[in-house]
């Protein structure tokens, strides 16, 4: 009997051992975030973005803390808001529409993708579950705070339809970034345009971007020009299919867009539709500036203690 105590002691003893522990780097208010939390950020990092492994490992690790720490502050705010326990039942309905998106058949062939990453499906799930709960709180904290120019829009779309026999449509990237008070911004933008020759725009917007966005790869999809403001259609007739524009000031940060591709389609449009097709576009434009500006004010103040 003392033998098979011993054996057993031994081996719950050497599993101890092997299993790694985690090492507490820094909490965010009562949120604690661990060396382990580092590494598993920068695993969906590098899954969703495959240039990132062309990083010096250092620079990996920076960026997936500037990402944990993000998530982290706005899941305490979420949390003030929700139940988070309770919201997990709209997980799967969050996880189906992600790997589609993304074009994968089904909830197997994704969960097998995960398992090959090192990720856990339902972190993951509450990862899915943060953001959404977030969007939920700035739509609720922020719609009655929009302002629609509807005259100017519709002025738009009548001038556009008249003069011209096409409309041009453009695919965008977008990349929203924001600098504290010891940062430059030209130094900044500069560091994110040598990240973008490195490693591209697409995996440079997952890293820097403030923007909701950035999830994938700051992509906005393809967008006429009947859809923007004058003062971003201006900005984005200075640049070609595949260049990106100087930062523009914008609420709460600084944008950087680019053009991935342009196309030109018949001019026979509906008026009504393309009219809820920039109310719509602009809607979600003002709401993630609003994200960006109550990130910000969150963020400073939180009690932010590192080891």
């Amino acid at each position: 009997m003392k033998i098979i105590f011993i054996i057993i002691f031994f081996i719950f003893f050497n599993n101890l051992s092997n299993a790694k522990i985690g090492k507490i780097l820094f909490k965010i208010n009562n949120e604690i975030v661990t060396n382990l939390d580092i590494e598993k950020e920068a695993n969906y990092l590098m899954a969703f973005n495959k240039n990132m492994d062309q990083l010096e490992k250092s620079e990996i690790l920076k960026f997936s803390k500037e990402s944990i720490v993000k998530e982290k502050v706005k899941l305490i705010e979420v949390k003030k808001q929700y139940d988070f326990e309770k919201q997990k039942i709209h997980s799967k309905q969050l996880l189906d529409r992600f790997y589609k998106n993304l074009g994968f058949i089904d909830d197997e062939s994704f969960f097998n993708f995960l398992n090959e990453k090192n990720l856990n499906v339902d972190e993951f799930k509450d990862k899915l579950l943060i953001e959404a709960l977030w969007n939920e709180l700035i739509l609720r904290k922020y719609s009655n705070k929009m302002k629609i120019n509807e005259d100017e829009i519709k002025k738009r779309i009548s001038k556009i339809k008249k003069e011209s026999q096409l409309i041009k449509s453009y695919y965008l990237l977008e990349l929203i970034f924001q600098i504290d008070k010891k940062e430059n911004l030209n130094k900044k933008f500069s560091k994110i345009k040598k990240s973008i020759e490195n490693i591209g725009f697409e995996s440079t917007a997952s890293i820097y971007s403030i923007s909701e966005s950035s999830k994938n790869g700051g992509k906005i999809g393809w967008v006429n020009e009947n859809q923007l403001s004058s003062q971003l259609l201006k900005e984005i007739k200075k640049i070609q299919v595949g260049e990106f524009s100087n930062p523009l000031i914008v609420p709460g940060g600084f944008l950087i867009i680019k053009i991935n591709e342009i196309k030109n389609e018949s001019k026979n449009f509906d008026f009504n539709e393309e009219y809820k097709k920039a109310i719509s576009f602009e809607k979600n434009k003002q709401l993630n500036e609003f994200s960006s500006i109550h990130f910000k004010k969150i963020k400073s103040n939180l009690i932010i203690h590192e080891n």
